[in-house]
């Protein structure tokens, strides 16, 4: 599904200016369930490397991996 959410360009901003906010968990959600998966994956790298005590981030990270077959992730 590629259609437009428009909730994307406000969670782009907050990320854009604060990486470690928890809004990159939602933004990621957003982008893998439209298929953008490594574009997911790269916001939760950044995102979980910013906020590493924030365990959604960590969650769907691994969920982006394991869409991705990339288990040992």
């Amino acid at each position: 599904m590629t259609s437009s959410n428009p909730a994307i360009p406000q969670l782009e901003k907050v990320v854009s200016r604060s990486p470690g906010s928890p809004a990159f968990a939602r933004l990621a959600d957003i982008y893998r369930s439209q298929g953008q998966v490594d574009k997911a994956i790269a916001l939760c790298e950044d995102g979980v490397k910013a906020n590493p005590i924030y365990p959604t981030g960590h969650l769907l990270l691994g969920r982006c991996y394991f869409e991705m077959e990339r288990v040992d992730e």
